[in-house]
């Protein structure tokens, strides 16, 4: 216990410090707040969830001491339950025949889907209060850029992208916020498996695949988006951006699983990957297309599970 306690202080003085590193607004603390869940998903993972629950509410005690109580509730809120919740779906695994790592990032996507909406909805109640809110965010930032750059944005050009911000905001937060956290659960079970201090066996990515409900919340999600109007559409497209992101990881975990073996995988992978960064929206499409397609054409089916097996 008295290690437990130890580790997860420790990791919460760390988490604190890595997203007060925010305030900074500079481009390290930027880089410091992308990996604010990771000490306390290493101390989750290696102490159980003891040692999630004291590095998250050291980390809340200290930013509520030390920056503001508003900072603290923003960091239970956006990091500190979640991480909990995440450990615990990890330390509980899945049922027999079901992907116990497809439950962890079905429940992320949900979450993430959660994180996009609360935006929307903090930014204003309506879509008028939302707009008005966006936009004088948008031109603050607009003169801090034409400041920095010397080069003022035409009001044309301005007047698009805000429109863009407008509809992409949720989608944005929402896939950033599931990026910035899985990205972090599966970096703390690699840092942890490595010192083999694992409180248990971490589930097989190899065989990642969300639960078959997620298909119905994302089609759900994607009718909300582009039928409802107003903050419905906006809510919705949050949470259907998060499905589609966790759809695409479904898809490149089935590629690397079926990729194994073969003489030809590090071409193949380099080339999606590097496809994925060149083209960006226009692959990721072709990705969730594939996760969505494989089980119909028979390459959905995982493999026996290897508990440690992160190697994909």
């Amino acid at each position: 216990m008295t290690q437990t306690a130890t580790i997860g202080i420790a990791a919460g003085v760390l988490t604190a410090v890595l997203f007060a590193a925010l305030l900074t607004f500079t481009p390290l603390g930027i880089a410091a707040y992308l990996i604010t869940p990771l000490p306390a998903f290493v101390a989750g993972l290696a102490q159980g969830q003891v040692g999630a629950l004291v590095a998250i509410a050291s980390a809340a005690v200290l930013l509520l001491l030390a920056v503001h109580p508003a900072l603290a509730l923003s960091y239970a809120a956006v990091f500190g339950l979640p991480c909990l919740l995440l450990v615990r779906q990890t330390m509980t695994g899945a049922p027999q025949g079901a992907s116990a790592a497809g439950r962890i990032l079905a429940v992320a996507v949900v979450m993430a889907g959660g994180f996009g909406a609360a935006n929307v909805l903090m930014l204003g109640p309506d879509e008028a209060a939302y707009r008005d809110s966006l936009g004088k965010a948008f031109d603050f930032y607009r003169q801090q850029l034409d400041t920095a750059t010397g080069e003022p944005i035409s009001a044309e050009d301005s007047a698009v992208l805000r429109d863009v911000v407008f509809h992409l905001l949720p989608g944005i937060a929402a896939i950033s916020w599931l990026a910035i956290t899985t990205f972090s659960l599966w970096l703390a079970g690699r840092l942890v498996r490595a010192r083999k201090s694992l409180a248990q066996s971490l589930p097989d990515l190899a065989g990642l695949e969300l639960p078959g409900w997620t298909l119905f919340t994302f089609m759900a999600s994607l009718l909300a988006a582009y039928l409802g109007s107003g903050q419905l559409a906006l809510v919705a497209s949050a949470f259907a951006a998060a499905h589609g992101a966790g759809y695409l990881v479904q898809g490149l975990a089935l590629i690397h699983r079926l990729t194994l073996g073969r003489p030809f995988r590090p071409g193949i992978l380099i080339a999606v990957y590097v496809a994925l960064v060149a083209a960006g929206y226009y692959v990721a499409f072709l990705v969730i297309t594939f996760a969505l397609a494989a089980p119909v054409l028979g390459w959905g089916s995982r493999p026996p599970a290897s508990p440690l097996n992160t190697q994909t």
